[in-house]
């Protein structure tokens, strides 16, 4: 039985592998979740490009001895949140924004990141010049 660590995630979608997003190994030995697999255009390995037969794939199984004892699954308002703080994120780092607009981020995601789990979650504060700084977090979203 193949299994993969709790924080792997699929290479195409970047997503952990839970509930929905099984985990599938195609015969080259990369993995990938298998909605992701299922939507590709061609049986081709998306790293490598190999050609694969889909009576090939192999399930993998993910290691959940690995995670904390009371590890809480994220709810689908957190995820919905993570992804609208990271869309946020990556606006103003590519397009730039206001000071307020920075100042506003910044104060959202702490809020946010105070209410998740301690040991999922790191948090780099920024410095005084907002503008300049850069707010980093991450959260492990395989549960």
């Amino acid at each position: 039985m193949l299994v993969l660590h709790p924080s792997s995630q699929c290479d195409v979608c970047l997503e952990g592998y839970y509930a929905s997003k099984e985990p599938v190994l195609i015969p080259c030995g990369h993995t990938f979740c298998n909605r992701c697999l299922l939507s590709l255009p061609k049986a081709a390995c998306p790293l490598c490009r190999s050609r694969f037969d889909h009576d090939d794939v192999r399930r993998v199984h993910v290691d959940k001895t690995q995670l904390p004892p009371s590890t809480p699954s994220l709810s689908f308002a957190d995820i919905d949140a993570a992804r609208r703080l990271q869309t946020q994120s990556t606006r103003l780092v590519l397009h730039g924004g206001s000071t307020d607009e920075y100042r506003e981020l910044i104060g959202e995601l702490g809020n946010w990141l105070e209410t998740q789990y301690a040991q999922e979650v790191r948090y780099v504060s920024p410095s005084s010049t907002v503008r300049s700084s850069c707010v980093a977090f991450s959260i492990n979203l395989a549960s």
